[in-house]
């Protein structure tokens, strides 16, 4: 019998076709920082960081140099340092071998394929009621929203933008052993501690633990939710051990092993003073937790539809819709039966966001504490420091999407793939009032100011008078490679 139009062998290829397309319309928001900013922002602190790792020192001592990294506030992160590195090394090898100069680094390029990739890799894995089409069209929020548009599209540090990926693969990576582990294997008995699963899991957590310490503090947010697993299901043991294990590691190169090597190779003594938080502002933690969560909140509803009336309304609408399937779900228990529905893995799940987000709004209240600025500064909220945290917030709605999509119809299943779209797009006409905010902002109004002034000095062959003292430096390293 010959096909017809609605056959399920044309509608899977027409499904194919769209996913593909969605693909490449994803593939290529990874060049919107770069068309929006112009070539990219070279931010004031990333000029003397380049200028510092083109010199003739080893690689060594580049990058276990928190004096010249830092100004000596010492956070353990030297792997970042690595990145930078590469960073800027690649920006001098364009300008000298091609007469190209582009300030967006390589490491951001690398870190947003990466999260497109991971994202598919997993939602293919673990979400099977995510189908290839939503699946790709919920990236374009994430990969629109102004926080990923900004970060990646200025020339900084690469703490944030790589660690951004690796949370992704982590939380993905747990979830899936979860999934597909049987509950009476060999590991779940506890006679596989040490395997390839949790081998694995330990290397993600550490690379994430000393990339930054945002990312050492998501460590010790899974030692908590894997060790609550635990106690709850006797499940995940190994991760548990694993994950451990990456926080002992961590907070062992912190205060041992980071500071050994920076003294055997630059003979600097580390100062922690960064590190600590003042006792007077540790008293405030309430407060900023308060200020953590509504920068979170404001952060989340910019990636799902922009700062104004959208996204604030959308983002009321999924938590709301949440909070009502949590309340019928819990409403519906049968007293005898209250303690295997309280372990069920829709109980869990709940009690598992609710915890991450928590922690993640501790963690942010301590992090205004030390550095009030994040908060202060409106050039701060949007820019770099949440970026990880979006990373929860895109697997929370996967998931959330995993467990409504297979109860939706064909027609609203449709409406949900247009109102993605529509969301990307409201983003992207909300960039120019974000740069708005920025650009009169105290910190990043005089770095653009300077940086369109070294894009013009660059095209112009000669430095403007305005430019500043660390742009100046830059421009004649540019000057001298671009001459070689």
């Amino acid at each position: 019998m010959e096909e017809t139009a609605h056959s399920p062998k044309k509608a899977n290829g027409s499904n194919a076709i769209l996913g593909r397309a969605c693909g490449v319309l994803a593939m290529l928001c990874v060049f919107i920082p770069a068309v929006f900013w112009g070539g990219g922002v070279l931010e004031n602190e990333t000029t003397r960081f380049i200028v510092n790792y083109s010199d003739s020192r080893s690689v060594l001592q580049k990058v276990f140099n928190p004096f010249l990294n830092d100004w000596n506030m010492y956070q353990g992160r030297e792997l970042s340092y690595l990145f930078d590195y590469l960073d800027a090394r690649f920006l001098l090898f364009l300008v000298k071998h091609f007469d190209v100069s582009i300030f967006i680094p390589l490491s951001a390029v690398v870190s947003s394929i990466f999260i497109i990739l991971i994202f598919r890799r997993g939602v293919r894995q673990i979400l099977p009621g995510l189908d290839r089409v939503t699946a790709e069209l919920l990236l374009l929020p994430f990969l629109t929203c102004f926080v990923f548009v900004s970060t990646m599209g200025l020339f900084y540090r690469s703490a944030k933008p790589l660690l951004a990926p690796v949370l992704l693969a982590i939380m993905f990576y747990i979830l899936r052993i979860a999934q597909s582990r049987p509950q009476g294997s060999a590991f779940e008995q506890g006679r596989a501690i040490v395997n390839r699963q949790s081998l694995f899991s330990f290397a993600l957590l550490v690379v994430a633990a000393l990339l930054d310490r945002q990312g050492f503090f998501y460590v010790l947010i899974a030692c908590v939710v894997l060790l609550v697993h635990y106690l709850m299901t006797r499940r995940l043991k190994d991760l548990l051990i694993a994950a451990a294990a990456a926080a002992i590691f961590g907070h062992l190169y912190n205060v041992v092993l980071g500071p050994a090597i920076i003294w055997a190779v630059n003979g600097q003594q580390v100062d922690f003073g960064f590190q600590r938080i003042p006792a007077e502002e540790l008293a405030k933690l309430p407060v900023h937790c308060l200020k953590a969560g509504r920068l979170l909140f404001a952060n989340a509803a910019g990636m799902v539809g922009g700062y104004y009336v959208v996204g604030y309304l959308v983002l009321s609408l999924v938590a709301a819709w949440f909070g009502w399937r949590a309340i019928l779900f819990y409403k519906g228990w049968m007293p005898e039966k209250r303690r295997e529905q309280f372990k069920s893995g829709q109980s869990l799940g709940i009690i598992y966001a609710l915890m991450v987000l928590a922690a993640q709004i501790v963690m942010f209240g301590l992090m205004i504490a030390r550095h009030p600025y994040i908060y202060d500064w409106m050039d701060h909220r949007y820019w770099y420091y949440p970026l990880p945290f979006l990373m929860t917030v895109l697997l929370g709605l996967a998931l959330l999407l995993n467990a409504l999509i297979p109860r939706l119809r064909i027609g609203q299943r449709q409406v949900l793939r247009v109102a993605l779209v529509l969301i990307a797009v409201s983003n992207l006409l909300h960039l120019p009032a974000y740069r708005n905010l920025m650009v009169g902002a105290p910190w990043f109004g005089p770095v653009y100011a300077r940086a369109e002034k070294l894009k013009v000095s660059i095209r112009n062959r000669s430095a403007d008078p305005e430019l500043g003292e660390e742009y100046n430096r830059f421009f004649l390293l540019h000057e001298r490679r671009r001459n070689r």
